[in-house]
């Protein structure tokens, strides 16, 4: 059984009607959200080594979800341009009105 799989049922009941755009983005959404959530467990639970396994796959998750994202819709935050040759960013349409 997959760490990620307790995320499936909001991801499927959600992905219908979606485009590629919005379900990559729900998925990053809730990589991000797990990783920020174990975070804060490990935070008091050091030690519990079946957490930290957790953690770092979600954090693995997001980080490829982002770059597939990134790579064919463009940069998500104004970090992400960082060492690029044009300041992509500012571009039109910003990355949260391309449809």
């Amino acid at each position: 059984m997959n760490n990620m799989d307790y995320l499936n049922p909001y991801l499927e009941a959600s992905a219908s009607h979606k485009s590629e755009r919005d379900r990559l983005l729900e998925e990053i959404m809730a990589a991000n959200f797990a990783a920020i959530d174990l975070n804060l467990y490990l935070d008091t639970h050091p030690n519990d080594k079946r957490a930290l396994a957790k953690f770092t796959e979600a954090v693995a998750k997001k980080d490829a979800l982002t770059k597939k994202f990134e790579e064919k819709y463009g940069p998500l935050t104004a970090a992400a341009n960082a060492g690029k040759d044009s300041w992509m960013w500012i571009e039109d349409p910003y990355p949260w009105d391309k449809r």
